[in-house]
């Protein structure tokens, strides 16, 4: 009520026996953290950590390593590889008692048989959504996932392309399409995924022939944080030297079949998230130790010359402005054009001053 408006006060009944309290109590918490997760670490030299590889087995229980016919049985799609690892995998799973799809790399999406699809990699995702589709009308929706199209052997890719964006699509691409696929059908929850690489990372000191299919570290980094349950793995093998091509007579023969004991052992394993190595028969896992950081030198070079695409912008102008102060010498490209030369002291003069074109 405003002004000089009339008020009336009245008198309401009370209603002594007829509370409601709305204090809100103080919980308890569900668990006490440990001490040592509390600390800060007030050096911010002590704030650094390195990735290192660390001896370890699989988590396996023997009696399946043994016998996999004793786990429990599974819904596997097996991406196949071209030099037979996941073939021989697949044939072994099937033979333990496990339903196992095989998909293979191709130029169409077509279905083979009632367990195994051919599909294209440089469709997009279009594809996956078939199969994904396709595996769920036929009843054969899978469990667990292990992925072997970036395992080689020899640098074969398609006319046109390069080895280097081979892998990139049978890698990355086929996994974001893939978890894609699956999330979008309510499928990926729950779900087991398992990559399998060579020459993707580096253990020792030891060649790293194709960085580029660790690109998987993507997906298989992030779609276990955004969808909850489900569970992504990659390991990297050392493939055993082959026998001359002329000289073989199946797919055991290609010197990759003794990894296979090695590969049903990881893929048997308790679902979780983790990243591996297998460097002559010993199993590594990925992990990371604390380090201090060195000290910091200059961040930029006294008179360089910087180039600061978005340099419009708020962050782009401040960045700015810190390098001049510098003695450095900037260039701005922004996708706003400033007005002619001849113009800027009406612009000042007429713009208020944090302007993006007039700070500029």
């Amino acid at each position: 009520i405003w002004g000089e408006a009339r008020r009336n006060r009245l008198q309401l009944p009370t209603y002594a026996f007829q509370r409601s309290r709305y204090f809100i109590e103080p919980g308890e918490g569900s668990a006490e953290a440990s001490a040592e997760a509390m600390t800060r670490l007030e050096d911010m030299a002590d704030w650094g950590y390195v990735a290192g590889w660390q001896p370890r087995y699989a988590e396996t229980d023997p009696a399946l390593s043994a016998d996999p016919s004793k786990a429990a049985p599974e819904s596997w799609l097996v991406f196949l590889d071209e030099v037979g690892l996941g073939a021989d995998v697949a044939e072994r799973l099937a033979a333990a008692g496990h339903t196992v799809t095989r998909v293979a790399a191709g130029d169409s999406f077509a279905k083979k048989a009632e367990d195994h699809y051919i599909l294209p990699t440089e469709q997009g995702r279009a594809p996956f959504d078939a199969l994904v589709s396709a595996l769920t009308e036929a009843d054969r929706v899978p469990t667990r996932v292990a992925h072997f199209w970036l395992v080689t052997e020899g640098e074969r890719f398609r006319p046109g392309s390069s080895f280097h964006y081979r892998n990139v699509e049978h890698g990355f691409y086929s996994l974001m399409a893939l978890g894609q696929a699956l999330a979008e059908a309510d499928l990926l929850g729950g779900m087991q995924v398992s990559v399998f690489t060579n020459g993707a990372a580096r253990v020792a000191e030891e060649a790293l022939p194709y960085p580029e299919k660790a690109l998987i570290l993507g997906p298989v980094g992030v779609i276990p944080r955004e969808v909850p349950g489900t569970n992504w793995a990659w390991m990297d093998l050392d493939l055993p030297v082959a026998a001359p091509k002329q000289w073989r007579r199946s797919s055991r023969e290609t010197g990759v079949g003794g990894l296979a004991n090695a590969v049903v052992e990881e893929l048997l394993a308790p679902p979780r998230s983790y990243r591996a190595a297998l460097r002559a028969g010993k199993r590594y896992e990925q992990t990371f130790r604390s380090e201090p950081l060195p000290e910091a030198g200059a961040a930029f070079a006294q008179g360089g010359v910087y180039l600061i695409t978005g340099g419009l912008g708020g962050i782009g102008q401040t960045l700015a402005r810190d390098l001049v102060a510098e003695g450095a010498k900037v260039v701005l490209v922004g996708r706003t054009a400033l007005p002619p030369r001849e113009e800027w002291a009406r612009v000042l003069h007429q713009t208020w001053p944090g302007d993006r074109v007039a700070l500029a």
